[in-house]
């Protein structure tokens, strides 16, 4: 690999004054010229991919400069880069939104965010070729205008977005059926376990098709009468003698679970109806991660626009990557006053 290497370019403009009527006149200077001395494209390119990207803290990408190119950035400087991107942005994301809110299955998640040395929610709305994140000071403060179906872990909020239809992450099943099993041995959770993989078996076999209507109804039928069978085990079970805070007999787990399979059958199985819907709401949870390894490597945000200009230059380069576009040419085309189309 060649040494890298600072390249400074000096630019120089003709001054010509008119014999006739004196007036001076100065040649124009190239586009994105605008200050007697100023950083370059290439390097505000790779100072927004370290920081959003790769996550490295400003004092580190400050120190990082100096070391491989001998040049001294100063912090508000390198965050000024970032803010530029998120301004060039605001279209992208709008045309971004517009799409996502139309496209028939999305996948809605949320995680606690800390700014301003507070907890605020960081919501994110995202497909396999769109991500997007919004961040809000209440963790109820949902995107409107939603269609279609949206594919989510059963946090009860996501059942108050109108003219959507819901799919359950059934993920998040296995893993409470799981653990009712080996803590409770109960037989009713292992059956659904195993009905679970079963279906998801079909699901892949069909791949985009419809499953034939017969099998269709041979699993419904299996499902309801393993739910049946959990109901009837709990019903014939002791009175469970904790009380809830609110004073009111509570239910136990296994209890509390296969009723709501129960009362939520049909988005619990939206998966074998619709060939657009999947298993589980991997989608979402993969594009929240790295914004906790954000967290994790450089803390929270000082402020709150530091935490929105993060949200979407990272949905950007998250959509961009998904699309296979190279991320760090996406970011230089948007320095360079050029969004990239999507697809």
């Amino acid at each position: 690999m060649p040494v890298p290497k600072i390249e400074v370019t000096e630019h120089q403009a003709e001054i010509k004054k008119c014999c006739c009527c004196h007036q001076r006149v100065i040649a124009p200077f190239p586009n994105g010229i605008n200050a007697p001395t100023q950083y370059g494209d290439v390097l505000k390119s790779y100072a927004v991919y370290l920081q959003q990207q790769q996550f490295i803290p400003e004092d580190r990408l400050r120190q990082l400069f100096q070391d491989l190119f001998n040049v001294n950035l100063a912090t508000a400087t390198i965050n000024k880069f970032s803010e530029s991107v998120y301004d060039k942005l605001e279209c992208f994301e709008q045309e971004m939104l517009t799409q996502l809110k139309q496209v028939p299955v999305k996948h809605l998640d949320e995680t606690g965010f800390r700014v301003n040395g507070k907890t605020q929610w960081l919501h994110v709305v995202a497909t396999e070729a769109l991500t997007y994140y919004h961040i809000s000071p209440k963790r109820k403060c949902l995107l409107e205008g939603l269609s279609g179906i949206v594919v989510h872990d059963h946090w009860k909020s996501y059942y108050k977005l109108i003219d959507v239809e819901h799919a359950l992450c059934n993920q998040h099943h296995l893993r409470e059926l799981k653990a009712v099993i080996e803590y409770d041995k109960e037989t009713w959770a292992r059956h659904v376990q195993q009905f679970f993989r079963v279906a998801l078996r079909y699901k892949h076999h069909c791949s985009d098709e419809y499953i034939p209507k017969k099998i269709l109804e041979q699993l419904f039928k299996l499902y309801d009468n393993f739910i049946e069978e959990g109901i009837y085990y709990h019903e014939g079970l002791p009175i469970y003698s904790k009380e809830n805070k609110r004073g009111r007999r509570a239910k136990r787990t296994g209890h509390n679970l296969v009723l709501r399979l129960k009362q939520y059958r049909s988005d619990v199985l939206r998966f074998l109806t619709s060939p657009l819907v999947p298993f589980t709401n991997n989608q979402a949870e993969q594009d929240l991660r790295m914004m906790k390894v954000k967290q994790k490597i450089s803390g929270g945000f000082g402020s709150e626009r530091g935490a929105k200009i993060f949200a979407r230059v990272r949905g950007f380069i998250s959509t961009t990557r998904k699309q296979g576009l190279n991320v760090f040419d996406a970011i230089s085309q948007v320095i360079r006053g050029e969004t990239p189309q999507l697809i």
